[in-house]
């Protein structure tokens, strides 16, 4: 945590993640880069891909008094805000939330602006149809709706199945 604090770096895992973290990105590396990748992997996950970037700076003066999931000594520590959105993945949909909400900057612990968030989220990942929510599951937990390894591919499918559980025992008791 301390060095994170003074580097201004973190540990970012997986392709989603590096995606969203754009030009805070410093450089990325592969298991073949490195014998210590399974080492810096934190997620339960297999990830393939992992990156070092520059933390974002929050405008919220009260962000850093915010709690975050999982806190720890390696990555951000943890999701933030009601729909637990990772710093670098609400960054890709901050302006989005503003131009919805007309909160400037959006706040992910407020309940408008995390629900709006993750409502994008999971449009854009195709949950507009009931069809669409099995891909957007697995889209929200592995970054991709086709894993290429076999190992992330079924937490991907087992994830994805339990969100399907949960959806349908809801609209079940309509």
């Amino acid at each position: 945590n301390k060095g994170r604090k003074e580097s201004g770096l973190c540990l970012v895992e997986g392709k989603k993640n590096l995606d969203m973290a754009g030009d805070y990105l410093e450089f990325s590396f592969k298991e073949a880069d490195t014998k210590n990748f399974k080492k810096l992997i934190t997620t339960e996950t297999p990830q393939e891909i992992a990156g070092v970037a520059r933390i974002p700076v929050w405008k919220n003066k009260d962000i850093n008094s915010k709690k975050i999931s999982c806190a720890g000594n390696i990555g951000y520590g943890g999701a933030m805000g009601i729909a637990q959105f990772m710093p670098t993945t609400w960054l890709g949909y901050k302006s989005y939330i503003a131009g919805a909400t007309g909160h400037n900057p959006p706040d992910p612990w407020s309940v408008i602006d995390g629900v709006m968030g993750m409502a994008k989220k999971l449009a854009n990942a195709g949950a507009t149809s009931k069809k669409g929510e099995y891909a957007a599951s697995m889209i929200y937990y592995c970054g991709t709706s086709k894993p290429s390894n076999s190992a992330i591919k079924a937490a991907c499918n087992n994830y994805a199945a339990n969100v399907q559980s949960l959806t349908n025992g809801y609209e079940n008791n309509k």
